[in-house]
Parts: C-alpha cells; structure tokens; sequence
C-alpha cells in the first residue's frame, strides 16, 4: 500500500528551492545574527574601543561586497560553486576559531564574507523569477535568526567568539551532503546594464538602507547593555525581529510605498540608541525585522520589473546593501568616538529619512524595462 501527500499539502512541507541553498542561507543568517553578540566580546577579549571591534562586520560584509559585485557581472551560477563555498565558509569559520589575534582573525572574516556572498548571490539569482523560491530564500533569513539568536548568545556565554565561530563551521560543514540545484534560467553570463531610469537610485537607496540602518544595529548590543536589558535583552529583541520578520518575508504580495517602513525603520532608530527603558530598546530591535523586510522585498521587485531577466541585478542590489553593511559600522564607529549615541542616531534617521524619498520616487516613476 502506498502513501502521497496531496499536493497542496505537498507544497506547503517541501521546499522548492535547493536544500543545499536554504542550509546556506541559514548559515550565513546566523553568522550575521551574531555581529551584535560577538563586536562587545571582541571589545572585551581584545582590549580594543568599540569602532575597532565593529571591523569584524566591517570585513565580513567587506568580502560579501566584492563577491556579489564581482559575480554578478563575470560568474554564472553553477552547483560547483555552492559546495565550493560551503567548503571555504565551514573553513574559514573553523580557522577563525585559532586565529593568534585580531587582525588574523579580521583577514579571516573577509574570506568568510566572500563565501557567503557568493552563497547569497547564488541564491538570490536562482530564486528571482519564482516567487515561492523567494519568499522561502527571504524568509530563510528571519527563520534562522529566531533559532539562531538563543543558541549565539549561550554559545558567545559558555564559550566566547570561539564558540560562536565553532558553531558557524558545524553548521556550514552539515550543509555540503544536502542537494543542491540551479534553475537553469539563472546562468546568464554577463554584465547587467544598469541605465534604466530609476534603477541606479534604487541602487544607491538600498545601499544607503543598509549603510545608516547598520551604523546603529551593529552596536545593539552595547545600546542594550547601557539600558540595563544585557544580552538577555538582546537575544530577546532578536528573536521578536525574526518572528516579526518572517511573514513579511515569506508573502510573494507586492507591497507599496516602501519609503513608509523605511521611515517606521527610522522611528526604531531612536528607540534602540535612545530609548529610556530597558523594553523600549528590545521592542525597537524586535520592530525592526517587520519594517525590513516588508521595505527590501518591495524594492527588489521595483528593479526586477526595470530588467530584462528578474536575477538581471541581484548582484549589484545585494553589492549595494553589502557596500552599505561595510560602510554602516565605521560610520557608526567614527560618530559615537566623535560625539554620542543621540548624534549617531539624528546622522542615521536623517539619512533614513533620505532613502525613503528616493524609493518614493522612484515608484511614483513608474517601471521602465531596459
């Protein structure tokens, strides 16, 4: 006697996208999840300043960065490529863990970074023109973080960076047997133009997301230990951004006038640098994720509909908000050196303030395929 599902419901527990791809972008959710944990255990391990530490996300998204710009313009994505970079990305993590200091251990993270852009780049290209793909690619992200955001914190109290880093390798290593695939679609060799009206501001509004957004979430730890929440605090915010996060994520809908949640990302600013309770700050980082991820889906698809091919710019749209991710860090870190947490967070809802017109703009433009 034989048993199968129906399919709806055959539909609703199996993935469509690669295995091998959704294991890849829980790793690198995770190991990105765990920037907030391991930038105020790097301040305390290495006996450096807060801006300092901030290099290590400086150098991990520094390599997602090249990766993503590069790949889009001379790779194709293949599924060689995808066990390649589980390989470098398992290892780099579990060379982190014996790194002899901190800038060894900074070198490393650029090589991690580069694995994990590629990993994203992969993923994003394959999932572009199917929708299910990517609500699951997207929602991958918020998923891992929910159950990623315990298990960092207690690795970073029982064993340091070392742990967190111990963690990452495992968990990339138990990818490289899943089953990988690429939608034949997706290898499109070549560089994308980019010259369609609206698109290079697009471009330039989503780096600028990620680049002020990230100049203060990095140091959510520090803001959560000065409200007297510690990482208890954190890991709770964390997670309430996932689950927050996860809906939004997953729905394939359109969703208009993106600008208005990057303005409620704005208004989290202040509560997270600002906020005058312990719970304020937690439900600041927990809003976050519902604000993001109902903002970056929508300007996806604003340049997809501006492509000849949906994956035509997922290279330079994931370059642009890693550029911003590299950027956000120092800048948050050159602020807070330079005057306090309210400056950082007036520079950073200012320039919030400044993407959401963009991003209005350009809908109210309409598309435009090249």
């Amino acid at each position: 006697m034989s048993f199968t599902l129906p399919a709806g419901v055959a539909a609703a527990v199996r993935p469509s996208a690669s295995p091998a791809l959704l294991g890849a972008s829980a790793v690198t959710a995770f190991t990105f999840s765990a920037t907030p944990f391991l930038v105020p255990r790097a301040v305390a391990d290495f006996g450096i300043g807060l801006g300092a530490a901030g290099l290590l996300s400086t150098a991990q998204v520094a390599g997602f960065t090249v990766v993503n710009l590069a790949a889009g313009r001379r790779m194709t994505p293949r599924r060689t490529l995808i066990k390649r970079a589980l390989a470098v990305l398992a290892l780099a993590n579990l060379v982190s863990v014996a790194a002899p200091g901190f800038w060894a251990l900074v070198a490393v993270r650029v090589v991690a970074g580069g694995a994990m852009g590629m990993l994203t780049w992969i993923a994003w290209v394959d999932s572009a023109a199917d929708a299910r793909r990517k609500g699951e690619i997207a929602a991958i992200g918020p998923l891992a973080t929910l159950v990623s955001a315990p298990v960092v914190w207690g690795l970073d109290s029982f064993a340091g960076l070392d742990g967190v880093y111990l963690g990452a390798a495992v968990l990339a290593a138990a990818c490289l047997p899943l089953r990988r695939s690429v939608d034949p679609l997706a290898v499109r060799p070549g560089r994308r133009p980019i010259e369609t009206p609206g698109v290079r501001l697009t471009l330039v509004a989503i780096g600028g997301l990620t680049l002020f957004a990230s100049s203060v979430f990095v140091f959510a730890g520090a803001f959560a230990e000065d409200a007297g929440v510690g990482g208890w605090g954190l890991t709770l915010g964390l997670m309430l951004n996932s689950a927050l996060g996860i809906g939004p994520a997953r729905w394939a809908g359109r969703r208009p006038h993106p600008g208005v949640f990057v303005v409620g990302m704005a208004v989290c600013v202040f509560g997270l640098a600002l906020g005058p309770s312990g719970w304020i700050v937690i439900a600041s980082i927990a809003l976050w994720g519902a604000m993001f991820w109902f903002a970056v889906p929508e300007v996806f698809a604003m340049l997809a509909e501006r492509s000849r091919n949906p994956g035509d710019r997922v290279g330079d749209a994931q370059g642009a908000m890693a550029l911003g991710r590299v950027l956000g860090p120092s800048l948050g870190g050159v602020v807070l050196a330079a005057a306090d947490a309210t400056v950082l967070s007036l520079v950073a809802v200012a320039g919030l303030l400044a993407v959401a017109a963009a991003l209005e703009r350009v809908e109210v433009g309409g598309p435009a395929r090249d």
